[in-house]
């Protein structure tokens, strides 16, 4: 694989320095200080750049893709046969540590109804001018198909994760995932309810609480459940009810929730973020979501989801 060109590395950089939850093109808002801080991996960290024009795909040695500021898919983006993250347009970096495996991994695009949305996987940093990043794999949805074919890469060192269990086949699976995702986003909406920070945290770090020590150290410390915490403590804090449908994307262990908003004519951003969760306090919005959820010896979690 080759290494990134200056203007590439330089393009990765910037990105890299907002964090995960950002929106990207013109008019992006600033991510919010409860989703800023991340820490640094022990392994080489590996991301997604996803983005809906074909600029850079075909080009060896250049990891950043083309994308304008508007709406597609939604789209769905599938690590060995489960759904990690949703993408709704623009151009996006999605880090990949709590899904990576060591061995065999594969890569996929897949949507009910239109792309086009092109990815590539890029393992390493440009933190320095001399990192190395690399291409591991790229897969490419055109517009009008739904699925973009399965790209097998191999990313190396990774942390040790538990094992997640496999879903009931067909139809008797998916339903076990909806119920299941559906009553983890309402003990969610009862601790907001309540103003019980503590139980709502515990609820929506479960999975993290496993993965982010494997991937950052035993000794990482994230702010970031205390400022959850506070927020849903507050008595001015509520959730918002929803008149949008819960959607469901369920793969071969786990299954992404999420609510589609409507298009907002008033946003400074074009492109619609997916949520499963939001909290109004006085005129500050929280969005929770997507969540990802799982079963590990038959305990249902999340293990993962945005907060910004």
């Amino acid at each position: 694989m080759s290494r990134l060109s200056a203007v590439a590395a330089v393009g990765l950089l910037l990105v890299a320095s907002v964090g995960p939850s950002r929106a990207d093109g013109p008019g992006a808002a600033k991510v919010p200080a409860a989703a800023a801080a991340e820490p640094a991996p022990r392994f080489p960290p590996v991301n997604a750049h996803i983005g809906t024009s074909a600029e850079g795909f075909d080009r060896d040695g250049v990891i950043v893709i083309g994308g304008e500021a508007r709406a597609v898919g939604p789209v769905h983006l599938f690590l060995s046969g489960d759904p990690v993250a949703v993408y709704t347009g623009g151009w996006r970096m999605r880090p990949l540590d709590p899904w990576l495996r060591a061995g065999p991994n594969t890569l996929e695009l897949r949507a009910r109804a239109g792309g086009p949305a092109y990815v590539k996987l890029a393992k390493g940093s440009a933190a320095a001018a001399d990192d190395k990043v690399t291409e591991l794999a790229r897969a490419m949805l055109p517009a009008g198909k739904e699925r973009s074919g399965e790209a097998k890469f191999d990313p190396g060192e990774r942390p040790a994760l538990p094992a997640w269990d496999e879903l009931p086949a067909g139809a008797a699976g998916e339903a076990e995932a909806r119920k299941h995702a559906a009553e983890l986003l309402d003990r969610l909406r009862d601790g907001a309810r309540r103003h019980d920070g503590k139980a709502f945290v515990r609820t929506y770090r479960a999975g993290r609480d496993i993965w982010e020590p494997a991937a950052f150290g035993p000794d990482v410390r994230s702010p970031v459940p205390a400022r959850v915490r506070a927020v849903v403590d507050d008595p001015a804090t509520a959730p918002v009810a929803e008149d949008r449908p819960l959607e469901f994307v369920v793969g071969r262990r786990a299954v992404l929730a999420y609510v589609r908003p409507a298009p907002d004519p008033d946003s400074v951003s074009p492109v619609p973020r997916p949520y499963s969760l939001r909290l109004r306090r006085g005129e500050s919005t929280f969005l929770f979501g997507p969540i990802q959820c799982v079963r590990i010896k038959g305990e249902w979690l999340i293990w993962h989801v945005e907060a910004r």
